[in-house]
């Protein structure tokens, strides 16, 4: 009798207790489950894989990077290492959407917003908005507005074929500014020329398989981007489109894709009538996945359309060796062929001027080798070497007296292009303890051998990037990330003679903290180092970085 009392009490407690409130805390854990498998090859498909070789890597899935945070980009733009930074605002997905409102000083300030307008089994639309500003005043006019609008659309179609759309509006402003000596009195008094405004619209429509139709996908895109320079009476016209087909045999695969790109200027002011640009790309691949070994071999075959009917082919051959799951070594010989519209040299350095002729990049080989290992979880060492040949790489300077002696030197850059092979030597770690601390380093040396008389400008012998995000008690996160550039070289056109620019020496700290999981609020320092004379640095010749800056605001969701 006694037992069966205690029986029935046991059963009531465990009644209570499970009646009680469910606990919905949402917990974020990094779960690696290891066993012994065959996988099945038949199904493997290739449908989503841009084609440019990148050094093996493995990261950390807790861990988003954004720059978002920082006023302007304080690397050098097409630096070999990114410096990446470590985003410390973290909140579980939102079923909707959210806000985002941040103000600091220098005067900044900073808005974001996401809806899901759409989002059904076959049809998913979505909205996101962003603005960001920072102004440092009258006495030292240095102004940068970003503002963009972009609208998402996928539908799903039962057959197997999914549409995907896509617009997106952008607006980049930003002021003319720099040193005394560099003779800004002298310039044109006319405002626009200490302005620049740029305007861009993007639409795209695509189309991929989602089941495959006899072992066959595809996957295709047509588009086209329009960039308007308020300021300049200049538009230039991207337009766009492609297609790739796959077919899978087993563990074989056999690939081929066609593209096509053209740029096309409705005013051509300052540039010359054949900077009009096109070319068509042909590309075929074989893929060969097994257990120890996957296998890509193809080429890329460019025939430029409208500059004098250039025919450049490149290698394009990967082969990535996983003999244990602790190790995986990548070789590759791969080239690569851009075009260099005014947007795109723009997007490297937005104080570029068309005084010329824009040649394409043609790297015709571009060796690499990587090497990962994972000696124990959530620990990832990275070892690098690559060797590139490049023709017609981008260069800049703003060394116009050696053209007209008699005018003045000036902010703005031009363009030269020097024949060049590069080599980058570079390390990586990453590591996450216990889900509340990751780490990031990431060391790159570069050496740039020019053929001829050219000289490379403004591109970093030494690269080092430190990171840290950790999460002390639940709900606060802190991070802190440091970036050093160092060997960077600029043409001093007052005194025509080469130099050296002061190191890049950008240190940025940041914290967050959640709030009844729907609000977090945060504040960010950036470029903290930039308040001291001694290590004060410039991206480009004349043009200082913003300075130290401060960050307060909060996100919702919704």
């Amino acid at each position: 009798m006694k037992r069966t009392w205690l029986i029935m009490a046991f059963l009531a407690s465990f009644g209570m207790v499970s009646a009680q409130e469910e606990d919905t805390t949402t917990v974020e854990r990094q779960i690696n489950i290891e066993k012994e498998y065959t996988p099945e090859i038949k199904n493997v498909k290739r449908k989503d894989i841009e084609y440019k070789i990148e050094e093996t890597s493995v990261k950390p899935s807790n861990l988003t990077y954004s720059n978002y945070a920082l006023p302007i980009n304080p690397q050098t733009p097409f630096s070999p290492l990114a410096p990446e930074k470590q985003s410390v605002v973290k909140l579980k997905a939102a079923k909707t959407g959210y806000a985002d409102l941040g103000l600091g000083f220098n005067m900044n300030w900073r808005a974001e917003g996401y809806y899901k307008i759409l989002n059904t089994e076959s049809n998913f639309l979505d909205v996101h908005l962003k603005h960001f500003g920072i102004y440092t005043g009258k006495n030292d006019p240095k102004a940068y507005i970003r503002t963009g609008i972009n609208f998402d659309y996928k539908h799903t179609i039962s057959s197997g074929h999914q549409i995907d759309a896509n617009i997106l509006y952008r607006n980049q402003y930003y002021s003319y500014y720099g040193k005394d000596d560099l003779k800004w009195d002298t310039l044109k008094a006319l405002n626009y020329q200490k302005f620049q405004s740029r305007h861009t619209l993007n639409m795209s429509v695509g189309a991929h398989s989602t089941k495959s139709i006899k072992d066959w996908d595809y996957k295709a895109d047509l588009g086209y981007r329009m960039d308007d320079l308020q300021y300049e009476d200049m538009t230039e016209l991207y337009i766009f489109g492609g297609v790739t087909g796959y077919k899978t045999f087993g563990k074989h695969q056999i690939e081929l894709k066609v593209r096509s790109e053209g740029y096309i200027y409705n005013s051509i002011g300052n540039i010359l009538d054949n900077s009009n640009n096109a070319f068509v790309e042909v590309s075929p691949y074989y893929n060969l996945n097994m257990p120890l070994l996957d296998l890509r071999v193809g080429a890329r075959m460019v025939m430029a359309c409208v500059r004098g009917g250039v025919f450049n082919a490149m290698p394009d051959v990967t082969a990535t060796l996983h003999p244990h799951k602790m190790i995986r070594l990548t070789l590759a010989a791969v080239g690569d062929y851009r075009c260099n519209s005014v947007a795109n040299v723009m997007d490297i350095n937005p104080y570029f001027i068309f005084n010329d002729t824009l040649k394409n990049t043609y790297t015709p080989a571009d060796f690499r080798l990587g090497l990962t290992v994972t000696p124990i979880r959530d620990l990832s060492l990275n070892a690098r070497v690559q060797y590139a040949i490049i023709n017609n790489e981008v260069n800049f300077s703003n060394k116009r007296e050696i053209y007209k002696p008699e005018a003045p030197v000036t902010r703005y850059f031009i363009t030269d292009f020097v024949n060049v092979n590069h080599l980058q030597i570079g390390l990586n770690a990453r590591y996450v303890f216990k889900e509340r601390y990751s780490f990031i380093a990431d060391f790159a040396w570069n050496k740039w051998f020019t053929k001829g008389d050219g000289e490379i400008f403004y591109k970093p012998e030494c690269e080092l990037h430190l990171g840290m995000e950790f999460m002390p008690i639940d709900n606060l996160r802190l991070d802190v990330n440091y970036y050093l550039a160092t060997g960077r070289r600029y043409f001093d056109a007052k005194n025509l003679n080469i130099d050296d620019l002061n190191d890049i020496n950008d240190l940025n700290i940041g914290a967050s903290y959640l709030i009844k999981k729907l609000v977090t609020v945060y504040v960010r320092a950036n470029n903290i180092l930039g308040s001291i004379d001694k290590v004060k640095w410039q991206n480009w010749n004349g043009y200082d970085n913003i300075g130290f800056n401060m960050t307060f605001g909060a996100k919702i969701i919704f």
